[in-house]
């Protein structure tokens, strides 16, 4: 059993074998994303990425950076996402337990070296379970936090998953059909002048720049690759709604939105043919899975706002199912 870490230049490669095994390709954890989250965060990343192989076959590996937060500790994430564990499928019983063994013994020698330490792990529930690892951390004292989030099977006729749209919705969509101008913004077809576009229209909707310049020029390198996708709405000849949507071999992640408050009303629906035109285009791409994202619910603490509850109300009417992952955070100090 040999350890591939992210220095390697055969890292990538494995790595994305690895995924295409069990179709796993997690749109957010695409390299060109990654390096967005490394530019949205103000920290400096180092990379501690592991593939596990045993006869020269990947049949794990985590994606795992470390920063130093304002308190000196040492905080292990996916620069600022949830740490991802990918297992490669049907192993016996003898490879899991020796992979679990080496996977437990590269965490714990982090942690020693890096101590006092934060670890921030998100188990996918991919196959309705906790895998060993997760309990692993788990047991070492991590605290649980229920995550929910809407996805849309795209293996599905186009015109199930039109009727699957809450009726509003449906008139939304179809208003938008009507009367924006819509156009979908790929690899092939953008220019930087779109995203400029994007950024003013967002800076305008939010009332101030949130985000810095390399963000920017990360999602115009996320477009450009072949891992993103915008969607504009024209009214009147002028930009009114777009959205930006990441992809992979077979998952795509709603990102992104923004538009004319002025517009805003129950008469004009702008970015609802957005995503509409979004599901329909990841289909095509051969996507399985269109997750619409996190939604926020009054169980949790502190309670969602009208706005985020709104926004929950929007991601769900698209239709779709509500799954559950887990996000586990372990605080290891003297304390």
């Amino acid at each position: 059993m040999k350890r591939l870490y992210i220095a390697s230049s055969d890292f990538s490669a494995c790595w994305d074998r690895l995924c295409r095994k069990i179709c796993a390709h997690d749109a957010l954890y695409q390299p060109l994303n990654l390096r967005f989250y490394n530019a949205y965060h103000h920290f400096l990343f180092s990379d501690h990425s592991i593939v596990i192989t045993f006869d020269d076959e990947e049949i794990g590996g985590l994606r795992v950076t470390s920063h130093i937060d304002a308190h000196g500790v040492t905080v292990f994430s996916c620069y600022g996402l949830p740490i991802i564990y990918v297992e490669a499928a049907n192993l016996n019983i003898s490879t899991s337990k020796r992979l679990y063994s080496e996977l437990k013994s590269y965490i714990n020698q982090l942690s020693q070296l890096y101590y006092p330490c934060r670890w921030i792990y998100g188990e996918q529930l991919n196959a309705g379970r906790v895998t060993e690892l997760g309990r692993h951390f788990l047991a070492l004292g991590g605290l649980p936090e229920i995550v929910t989030t809407q996805i849309i099977d795209l293996f599905q006729d186009e015109q199930i998953l039109f009727n699957a749209l809450t009726k509003s919705f449906k008139w939304s969509v179809n208003w938008g059909i009507k009367n924006l101008d819509l156009r979908l913004i790929h690899g092939d077809t953008i220019q930087p002048d779109d995203i400029q576009l994007f950024k003013q229209l967002h800076i305008d909707a939010s009332g101030r720049e949130t985000r810095n310049h390399s963000t920017w020029d990360a999602q115009y390198q996320m477009i450009k690759g072949g891992e993103a996708f915008l969607c504009f709405g024209n009214l009147d000849n002028r930009l009114a709604t777009a959205a930006l949507f990441c992809y992979s071999s077979d998952h795509c992640y709603y990102g992104v939105s923004a538009s004319r408050r002025e517009l805003f009303s129950n008469t004009t629906p702008l970015s609802h043919v957005l995503v509409w035109r979004a599901i329909t285009y990841a289909r095509l791409l051969g996507c399985r899975w269109f997750e619409m994202g996190d939604l926020r619910f009054p169980y949790q603490v502190p309670s969602p706002s009208k706005k985020e509850q709104s926004i929950s109300t929007f991601k769900k009417n698209f239709g779709g199912k509500t799954f559950v992952k887990l996000k586990i955070s372990l605080s290891l100090s003297h304390d």
